[in-house]
């Protein structure tokens, strides 16, 4: 039987960090290795053939070129970046929605740069979902572990006030329907994080996990629906623990994203959940001072996310069929 051909979008991200180069050597590894594949790279052409040349790789066929255009005015993180940066995003994303592409993956772009012509630009996540009008709920996933997340890009500050009960229970909704429908797994374990310091030490140490956190793990179905906390993050990411769950549900940021890192840094995967896409992306930022030290970048990352992406796109498609 004939596989049919898959493509995925691709946006290069900064053009003045290791984006093109991480995209530009992830398509041609997988693509080696996937004869049904087609990749359309949302980037400065230009500095893309550079690239390849500069690497000595072959740009294969299947890999279609998508110039957005970029000439350098500064040091990094430029306007001029931003824009190119911002225009790749969108072209990248018309391909999956305009139905030329089934899923998108989009490497890393400086936030601050997109702001200068963007303002209120606060990360890939939330723009898509304006774009799409949907609610995004980022998930970071390697082979150890899957940590979404509450609250995202937001001061530290604000993120007790952004923890209330509709947002724990939206977060649940939708991590629990994704994992179902997107990732295959039946009846998900999930476990969900307090907010404080030992979640909370039974109100001495703040009040968040008993007035919101427990009571939206309750209203999403608590332990019926494989739902579980909340438990104290300090103690939480032990391989024993983790065994027992398909994913964590973090409060924020940080909470969720040291320790996925740690675990897999350079093999994890971004992953936007409550989307009526698929999209993915790596694990790591620009790397502007990778650049101007002139080292190679790691593409695993980068490799990673339009694996899974693939993968996600092909699973679809199989459930359709």
């Amino acid at each position: 039987m004939t596989t049919a051909t898959t493509t995925l979008a691709i946006s290069a991200g900064d053009p003045q960090g290791i984006g093109p180069e991480v995209a530009l050597r992830a398509s041609l590894d997988l693509l080696i290795r996937d004869e049904d594949l087609r990749l359309r790279l949302h980037g400065p052409r230009e500095l893309l053939l550079r690239r390849a040349a500069d690497l000595e790789l072959e740009v294969d066929e299947r890999l279609i070129l998508i110039d957005r255009p970029f000439v350098a005015a500064g040091p990094p993180p430029s306007l001029e970046a931003g824009r190119a940066a911002l225009a790749a995003l969108e072209g990248a994303l018309a391909d999956v929605l305009e139905g030329r592409a089934a899923a998108l993956v989009t490497a890393p772009l400086a936030k601050e740069a997109v702001a200068r012509s963007l303002p209120g630009f606060h990360g890939h996540t939330e723009w898509i979902g304006d774009r799409v009008g949907a609610r995004p709920l980022m998930m970071l996933a390697n082979d150890r572990l899957r940590v979404a997340l509450v609250t995202t890009h937001l001061p530290l500050a604000a993120v007790p006030a952004a923890i209330d009960r509709a947002a724990v229970v939206t977060a649940l909704d939708i991590l629990r329907r994704d994992l179902i429908g997107r990732f295959g797994i039946d009846r998900p374990r999930i476990a969900v994080l307090g907010l404080n310091p030992h979640a909370g030490e039974g109100g001495l140490l703040g009040r968040e996990e008993i007035e919101r956190i427990a009571p939206a793990i309750a209203e999403a179905g608590g332990e019926r629906a494989g739902i579980h906390g909340p438990f104290p993050a300090d103690s939480f990411f032990v391989p024993s623990r983790l065994a027992d769950y398909d994913a964590v549900l973090a409060m924020y940021h940080d909470q969720g994203l040291i320790p996925v890192k740690a675990f897999g840094f350079g093999r994890t995967v971004n992953v936007s959940l409550g989307l009526p896409l698929i999209r993915s992306s790596p694990d790591h930022g620009t790397g502007f001072d990778l650049v101007a030290r002139g080292l190679r970048p790691d593409p695993g990352s980068m490799l990673a996310a339009l694996e899974l992406a693939l993968r996600l796109a092909r699973r679809d498609v199989g459930r359709q069929s």
